[in-house]
């Protein structure tokens, strides 16, 4: 029986009995005790982390939401003095292509690097943070000297360009990054704060538009073109209807020998312009406009139907967004996918995260339940349910009791924090031996080298995902190289 907080170490219980179901009520109790004790310890972790909630851990700036929070105190400070502020957001191009090609940990040290140069180019009075995975953004009063102090928005913009453009050496070679700029005015381009950075970001995209390394102002002809998200929802229409979504496969393998035990469907768009985009690109525009489920509802009978060319025993993963898992034909989308490529429910998993969960959209219900509903509906048709991204937000120990999912995907940056950080492997252990308990799999995901899958391993995940373990490939190339290596899959 482990001891509280002292997960794999074994104690001695002394049990007074006098027969044996005194004894066996005894060592009951025992148990429950210590389960009770190792759930108090990761929710005492995970308030710790709740308390760092409020900062990007990878650059220790604000994030977007006490960005935000900043935003709204500076906009009431100069309502009260009769003032005005201006709000930038940064956007930094090239960050994707790095992470992809380089790897998580090269992007995170490039993005640190970032930070730290925004960080000393900003004015002493600047509020700045990172807002997303490629973009920062600063808030600053006007001030009556902004010219001769430098703090004058033009400027600054353009001072902040320069300092992003610089290169930055990783390895042998220098890096370039470059950076546009929307810029957004209080109180003349907004009010509330969301306004405020929609403004911004709006800007932002029509700097873009019109070139890379500059910076424009928010304009009513920029909200009225409205721009970008119109054309791209456009395209999203036109891309469904030409057939132009395409799906690739990602390997999921055991850690133990290495072997393929599962493939995730990752979402792919082949446009005729701008080439193969990733999901990223383009998905917060297919779930705003409601596109995402029958782009889905494509993807998801493509890839059933190439799942029927691997070996009988490797698993289907898709994952599905919070819209996609409230519509209300969830169940007969999966079930004419599985009747019509002739796939077995059980090799059908279907990946979820927290926020799903969560998003069932009934006011005044309790979303886990309602979401639980229609789990408990899947389940009994043999569906196998994945926790996704688990240890992104602040899940509690609750929720993989009352999900009860079949497996358990330990988030990216808890994975690659592992062989530095002392507290991610305590929090790992200790959701894998909760999961465990109540009947999942663990996997590690955004493995990207030797030492990740082997710190991964001794954290307790027996499966991983992740460029280290294979890169996604087209179901063509999929085909191709288990026939030359049926090994991976024996």
């Amino acid at each position: 029986m482990d001891a509280p907080g002292e997960i794999g170490h074994e104690v001695p219980v002394t049990v007074a009995a006098t027969g044996p179901d005194d004894v066996r009520s005894s060592m009951e109790s025992a148990s429950v005790a210590a389960l009770q004790a190792e759930i108090r310890e990761l929710r005492a972790q995970l308030a710790s982390a709740a308390a760092h909630a409020a900062f990007d851990p990878v650059t220790c700036l604000p994030n977007r939401a006490q960005f935000s929070a900043q935003l709204t105190q500076l906009s009431a400070a100069c309502l009260a003095a009769g003032t005005s502020a201006f709000v930038m957001v940064i956007g930094v191009d090239r960050l994707t292509m790095i992470r992809e090609s380089l790897g998580f940990e090269v992007a995170d040290a490039v993005t640190r690097r970032i930070g730290d140069r925004l960080r000393d180019a900003a004015p002493a009075d600047a509020r700045l943070a990172r807002i997303g995975d490629n973009a920062f953004a600063l808030a600053l009063p006007m001030q009556a000297d902004a010219v001769s102090t430098g703090t004058d928005p033009d400027q600054l913009a353009d001072r902040l360009i320069a300092v992003i453009d610089s290169p930055i050496r990783v390895g042998e070679d220098d890096l370039r990054l470059l950076a546009s700029i929307g810029i957004a005015r209080f109180p003349a381009d907004g009010m509330q704060t969301d306004l405020l950075l929609a403004h911004a970001h709006g800007a932002l995209h029509f700097a873009r538009d019109h070139g890379t390394r500059t910076h424009e102002f928010f304009t009513p002809t920029i909200a009225a073109q409205g721009g970008r998200l119109l054309r791209l929802e456009a395209e999203l229409h036109r891309g469904l209807d030409r057939g132009e979504f395409r799906v690739h496969y990602q390997p999921r393998r055991s850690l133990e020998d290495r072997r393929i035990v599962g493939l995730e469907a990752l979402l792919r768009w082949d446009h005729p312009e701008r080439g193969l985009l990733a999901a990223a690109d383009f998905v917060d525009v297919a779930v705003q406009s409601g596109l995402i489920t029958p782009i889905g509802e494509s993807v998801l009978h493509q890839a059933c139907h190439d799942a029927m060319q691997w070996p009988s025993h490797i698993a289907l993963s898709v994952n599905l967004s919070a819209r996609e898992f409230r519509g209300t034909r969830l169940e007969t989308i999966i079930d004419d996918a599985l009747c019509q490529s002739g796939l077995q429910a059980q090799r059908f998993h279907l990946e979820l995260t927290e926020a799903s969960l969560r998003g069932s959209g009934i006011p005044g219900s309790d979303e886990i339940d309602v979401s639980l509903i229609r789990l408990t509906a899947l389940r009994e048709r043999g569906i196998r349910i994945v926790l996704d991204n688990f240890g992104r937000a602040v899940s509690g120990p609750d929720l993989l009791r009352r999900c009860r999912a079949d497996y358990v995907k330990i988030d990216a940056r808890l994975i690659r924090a592992l062989d530095h950080d002392p507290d991610a492997r305590v929090v790992v252990r200790s959701v894998a031996n909760l999961a465990r308990h109540f009947g999942a799999t663990i996997i590690g995901e955004g493995i990207e080298d030797a030492a990740q899958a082997a710190a991964a391993a001794d954290a307790g995940c027996t499966q991983g995902q992740g460029y280290f373990l294979g890169r996604p490939l087209t179901q063509a190339r999929l085909l191709g190289i288990l026939r030359v290596m049926p090994e991976l899959v024996a």
